[in-house]
């Protein structure tokens, strides 16, 4: 039903894209698959990348003296950093000796080891540019080292992957969100915010849901997200972004 919704989307001359916190090469079977052709904010607004030619049409990177902080940081604690580089296509993820590895960072390197590259710490620490760093660990551990962080000037998120079960703990530049790269792709669109309809449902919605004309929750959002959106559509499981399309028909006919 979301498919065949989003084609009529289309149709009547809605424009379509896709705000993740994913990086390009783990997104790009959806944008396929969804026909998206419009720019795609990534990494939580630390990227906004043309799905067609790859490339990033804006990006934010964490500072050199910032990257190499998160770093230190991490390794004091005991920790696995993950640097993800400032590109959009063949994006290299790099990380410390295999031996500081979590148990969940096996499956999520697995998934492109190809682009996974081993670096001494002080390699790490001298990086320019990380558009972020990430720790994959327990809850404990994520909200440890978050809480060191928090000092660092820096943007710091803790999410769950059920696809890991295991948490993300995400270091990004103090003023990246999906709400400051919708602000600026709106501009590369010329579109007004006040036009835009933003769905969400985890914790990096929270800008982009308070940025757009019209802020919308998913009803299986974190709490956080419900109490700020403008209005609340059923679940994923339930069709909500199917239901929230027909209804946006009906108000634009």
């Amino acid at each position: 039903m979301t498919l065949a919704a989003l084609d009529r989307a289309r149709a009547h001359g809605l424009s379509l894209t896709l705000a993740t916190g994913r990086r390009l090469a783990t997104v790009q079977p959806q944008v396929e698959e969804l026909g998206l052709t419009l720019p795609l904010i990534l990494q939580s607004g630390a990227q906004i990348v043309d799905p067609g030619s790859g490339e990033a049409l804006y990006s934010n990177p964490l500072p050199r003296e910032q990257v190499a902080a998160v770093v230190r940081a991490a390794v004091e604690e005991g920790v696995q950093p993950i640097l993800y580089e400032d590109r959009a296509i063949a994006q290299h993820l790099l990380t410390g000796p295999v031996a500081r590895d979590s148990p969940s960072m096996g499956p999520y390197l697995a998934a492109r080891p190809e682009l996974v590259r081993r670096l001494s710490y002080d390699g790490l620490a001298a990086v320019d540019g990380a558009l972020q760093v990430a720790v994959i660990d327990t809850l404990p551990v994520a909200r440890r080292v978050a809480a060191r962080l928090q000092v660092a000037h820096c943007r710091v998120l803790v999410s769950y992957s059920a696809g890991l079960d295991a948490y993300f703990l995400e270091v990004f530049h103090e003023t990246c969100s999906k709400g400051e790269a919708l602000r600026r792709l709106a501009v590369m669109l010329d579109i007004p915010l006040d036009a835009v309809v933003a769905v969400g449902d985890n914790y990096n919605d929270d800008e982009m849901l308070r940025a757009a004309g019209l802020g919308v929750a998913m009803s299986n959002a974190e709490p956080e997200i419900l109490a700020i959106a403008d209005k609340i559509v059923p679940s994923n499981d339930d069709d909500g972004i199917a239901a929230l399309v027909d209804e946006l028909l009906v108000v634009s006919s």
